[in-house]
């Protein structure tokens, strides 16, 4: 092989390998920073929800608030309140509060990262052909649940926002699915929203 071949050899590798710039070890970092300390966000959701006999999909806005750790779900005919403890379900001038559960929060992104971080069973991929562009991050629940023992999470490469996350029971059956159609942190969240 001639001297400039290898030369165009040497040149074509390390322009493949500088271009990986989504290594495991470079989105694991931009993940941390993005996720670690959970901002405030709003994001437009379709969840499904599986049971043995039935599938039913939900259209919300989810609106976290960081400061007060608390959730309002918005869904076309009525929303939520959400704490660890309460659920506030507000439709029309009637308001009822309600004890909450584990279950409850398996849909939402801080949930999945609290186990991520906190567990000791997870994983990154950084994912190639049909899924490229996007990382899939695994984890098991610290906190399973009879629905949730582990939890899926694909996040946009490019965007750092979530495109899909997903709870699995026990047997590995897909119980949650959720949809992010947008994904928007914010600094502060208006108070009013959750004073309802």
């Amino acid at each position: 092989m001639s001297r400039l071949g290898v030369i165009a050899i040497a040149l074509a590798l390390m322009t493949n390998l500088c271009s990986c710039g989504n290594s495991a070890e470079n989105m694991h970092e931009r993940i941390h920073s993005k996720f670690y300390t959970m901002p405030s966000y709003t994001a437009q959701c379709q969840m499904t929800v599986n049971s043995n006999k039935t599938s039913n999909k939900y259209d919300f806005t989810c609106t976290y608030d960081n400061a007060g750790n608390r959730y309002r779900i918005d869904y076309p005919d009525l929303s939520v309140i959400l704490t660890e403890t309460d659920a506030r379900i507000i439709r029309g001038d009637s308001v009822i509060n309600i004890p909450s559960d584990d279950g409850h929060m398996l849909m939402f992104v801080n949930t999945f990262f609290e186990s991520y971080y906190a567990g000791e069973n997870a994983s990154i991929e950084v994912s190639s052909g049909a899924d490229s562009g996007f990382t899939v991050l695994e984890t098991e629940l610290i906190s399973p649940t009879k629905f949730g023992h582990s939890m899926k999470l694909w996040i946009n490469n490019k965007t750092m926002a979530p495109r899909t996350m997903k709870v699995y029971d026990e047997e590995g059956k897909e119980t949650i699915a959720v949809a992010f159609e947008g994904f928007e942190t914010a600094k502060l969240v208006e108070e009013e929203k959750f004073t309802q």
